[in-house]
């Protein structure tokens, strides 16, 4: 098994796994709407950091 990335939010909670191709896939997250939606993720780099990555992603 690759690597696991926990994704949680307002309304919702889901483990990314790392591909074998290095993509970050999730399986069973539904989003609710279509639209653009702002999302971010937020990396644990060591016990004391993180990283936070901003951005957006349109679902039709």
């Amino acid at each position: 098994m690759g690597a696991q990335l926990l994704i949680t939010g307002n309304w919702y909670q889901a483990v990314a796994v790392q591909a074998a191709d290095e993509t970050w896939q999730v399986d069973g997250l539904a989003l609710p709407v279509t639209g653009t939606w702002t999302v971010e993720v937020e990396i644990r780099v060591s016990d004391f950091e993180r990283v936070k990555l901003p951005g957006s992603i349109t679902l039709d």
